[in-house]
């Protein structure tokens, strides 16, 4: 849906020096840094103020990284692969088929990385609370790892197969 905010006047951006592709990179690393920034804020605090420790605080902003990069990706990908450049109307191009594209797949991402990462953590910690033992610290690292590689895979698949196929539609397009 970010290409599609541009509405009409998406035509203005044509004129500058920039090459469409630019311009798709341009929102990506935008969007993505204010979405690190502003998630990564709100979770550091809520950590602090949790009094969590330090290995979750990394685990969460490692986690802040990689969903701001996936969702971002997403919107903007595939906010290029199905513009909407009639309506100036931000609903009407959140519920048109990118948009619900854009939130269906965001949502099955958004679950996916959060399944692979709490999987381990849920196996180590949910027996201590009842007085047993959860998993050892060498299996926890080994499944905390197979996760991590795992998110960093979904988030890379997330990330750069929409990008790119929004930037060849984009190329595309007649404008």
């Amino acid at each position: 849906p970010m290409i599609s905010l541009e509405g009409r006047r998406f035509w203005v951006l044509g004129l500058m020096p920039l090459s469409r592709t630019g311009i798709l990179r341009s929102k990506f690393v935008l969007s993505s840094a204010a979405a690190v920034l502003v998630s990564g804020s709100l979770i550091c605090l809520s950590d602090r103020m949790l009094d969590v420790p330090g290995w979750m605080m990394a685990l969460h902003a490692g986690m802040v990284i990689l969903v701001g990069l996936g969702l971002s990706g997403l919107s903007v990908g595939l906010g290029a692969m199905f513009p909407d450049f009639r309506t100036d109307n931000p609903s009407r191009i959140v519920s048109s088929f990118g948009g619900t594209l854009n939130l269906l797949l965001g949502l099955a991402y958004l679950l996916g990385v959060t399944a692979l990462m709490a999987l381990p953590v849920c196996l180590r910690e949910v027996p201590r609370l009842f007085g047993s033992y959860g998993l050892s610290d060498l299996t926890f690292g080994a499944g905390l790892a197979c996760a991590s590689a795992a998110s960093l895979l979904l988030t890379g698949l997330a990330t750069w197969v929409p990008l790119r196929l929004g930037e060849k539609a984009l190329e595309r397009a007649e404008l």
